[in-house]
């Protein structure tokens, strides 16, 4: 996995200004969007190769604009790693539930940031490296019906 074109997700001016800055530096091409419903839009027109969402963030939240582009098939195959000033364990725990594929707490560090995009374009390609293995093939066994019900007349006519 190649990740050059990053999207950029926060309310905050300042906090798209200083991550796009900490990209830019790092080789990235960078877009920014300023809400949740935003990120949909340009996430379906640009398709970048990662995207850093903030949480919290009028309408939609970055709790639900990560679930709608994990859940959607266009867009699936796109990592969101969380960057957000809730730093409680429950909050990650969701946001990893949400979909995304990593959590930072604000405020960002450049080095962290740049190595988890890192570490996760290495897991990616570890990912593709290992061959998949094929199912086992099903044997396909024919079911015999048993005639349970003339066994049981038979046996109750003996009697008699």
């Amino acid at each position: 996995m190649t990740i050059r074109k990053i999207l950029v997700v926060d309310d905050s001016p300042t906090e798209r200004h200083l991550l796009a800055n900490i990209l830019t530096k790092g080789g990235y091409q960078v877009g920014v969007a300023a809400c949740g419903e935003e990120a949909l839009k340009i996430t379906k027109e640009v398709m970048p190769d990662l995207i850093l969402m903030d949480i919290v963030m009028p309408g939609l939240n970055g709790f639900q604009a990560t679930r709608m582009i994990s859940k959607d098939k266009a867009t699936q195959h796109i990592p969101v790693i969380i960057c957000s000033s809730k730093g409680l364990e429950t909050d990650k725990i969701w946001g990893l539930r949400q979909g995304a594929k990593d959590y930072i707490i604000k405020p960002i560090i450049a080095d962290e940031l740049l190595q988890k995009i890192s570490k996760l374009k290495e897991a990616e390609v570890q990912k593709q490296a290992v061959p998949k293995k094929e199912a086992p093939k099903k044997k396909v066994v024919k079911k015999t019906e048993t005639k349970d019900y003339e066994a049981k007349v038979f046996r109750s006519r003996r009697k008699s």
